[in-house]
């Protein structure tokens, strides 16, 4: 869960309540392998896409996209002048991509890649992400139309963390969203 921490003259504080880890394969129950995969978030299925346009709340803040909240998530909330001009910075990006592009000019926060005995907090926020993002009720109802289908985040760019690249990769993503729809149903 994403909360706001106020504090007088200061940026907003991202807070995360932690929860289960993502199991490193998904569980029967997630998918049907019987079922064709969904293997890209483009088209029919852009609104799984990071990219597509959602109204997210990140620190009291209203983002563009899952990309933009998640790229302003990122940042080391040491500095807290900082963090909070770089959080206007993302969101005053147009594109989604131009937010993943000055995502990757940030100092990252303690924990984001690895934490020891526990998930990265990169997949702490998604899944909280992920869980606002399919709050609005629009998309529960397309996620849910999915149906049993395994969900990929199949790129061409490399991403084997939160997708699959050439049929390899953790698939990340994927996995959160087949969590969130698995939710939605029970």
């Amino acid at each position: 869960m994403i909360q706001t921490m106020p504090e007088p003259d200061a940026a907003p504080t991202l807070l995360l309540t932690l929860t289960a880890n993502v199991p490193d394969q998904a569980g029967p129950d997630l998918y049907d392998s019987a079922l064709e995969r969904i293997d890209t978030f483009r088209k029919q299925h852009f609104f799984l896409s990071n990219f597509s346009p959602v109204q997210i709340k990140l620190g009291g803040m209203i983002f563009a996209s899952t990309e933009h909240a998640y790229m302003a998530a990122k940042a080391d909330p040491e500095d807290r002048e900082a963090t909070f001009a770089y959080r206007r910075q993302v969101q005053a990006c147009e594109k989604a991509g131009d937010a993943k592009r000055l995502g990757r000019t940030v100092r990252l926060r303690d924990g984001w890649d690895e934490r020891d005995g526990q998930e990265p907090l990169k997949v702490e926020v998604m899944r909280a992400l992920i869980r606002q993002k399919f709050g609005h009720a629009p998309l529960a109802r397309q996620l849910l139309a999915t149906g049993a289908r395994q969900l990929v985040e199949g790129n061409r760019h490399g991403d084997t963390f939160w997708g699959e690249c050439k049929g390899e990769g953790k698939n990340t993503l994927g996995l959160l969203l087949m969590q969130r729809r698995h939710a939605l149903r029970h």
